[in-house]
């Protein structure tokens, strides 16, 4: 009996995985400016490579300076998306930010189990666009630029977030109208 229990969480997680990784293709077309995934490993997935092209700080001269493309890599734990643990998220190309250590790991809090890979992703893509109703700089992973967003996000709210994200939306295809003759 006790054999059944862990295939169980198996099975559990690789429907997850398989529907997260759908969910986040679907995304992908929506937002093909935004959004590209480079790679995927497993099946069920085991880590995926984005590419993320939003405009953000380079470092504190922002506008001036800006980093228009990121790329992430996302490793999954083992019992994804049961486990407390959540998906570890790394920069790949340095990234300036309040809520991403200078290792590039994204530190975005508790891991909510509910929460989809493609909301998660536009999570993720929101706080590289310093998104104030994100971004956390009472808890911050690199202290010089949560002290940075502050100042300037009190100085310039206007500039943030950096875009949005609805700017980055495909636009969907306009149903044609076809005319029949009627004999």
């Amino acid at each position: 009996m006790q054999e059944v229990f862990p295939m169980a969480i198996n099975e559990v997680s690789a429907t997850r995985r398989r529907a997260d990784l759908a969910k986040l293709r679907e995304l992908q077309t929506r937002m093909p400016r935004a959004l590209a995934i480079l790679g995927v490993t497993g099946d069920p997935v085991r880590s995926i490579k984005l590419r993320i092209s939003i405009p953000t700080a380079k470092n504190g001269a922002y506008p001036q300076d800006r980093q228009e493309v990121h790329d992430v890599e996302i490793e999954f734990p083992e019992s994804y998306p049961l486990s407390t643990n959540g998906p570890v998220v790394k920069f790949r190309t340095p990234i300036w930010n309040p809520n991403v250590f200078p290792s590039g790991q994204w530190c975005y809090g508790p891991w909510n189990v509910t929460e989809h890979l493609e909301l998660f992703v536009t999570r993720l893509m929101k706080v590289i666009a310093l998104d104030p109703a994100i971004i956390n700089p009472g808890s911050p992973a690199n202290r010089e630029a949560a002290n940075w967003f502050v100042r300037q996000h009190s100085q310039h709210p206007k500039l943030f977030p950096t875009v949005a994200l609805s700017g980055f939306m495909a636009e969907a295809p306009k149903p044609s109208i076809g005319w029949r003759s009627i004999k």
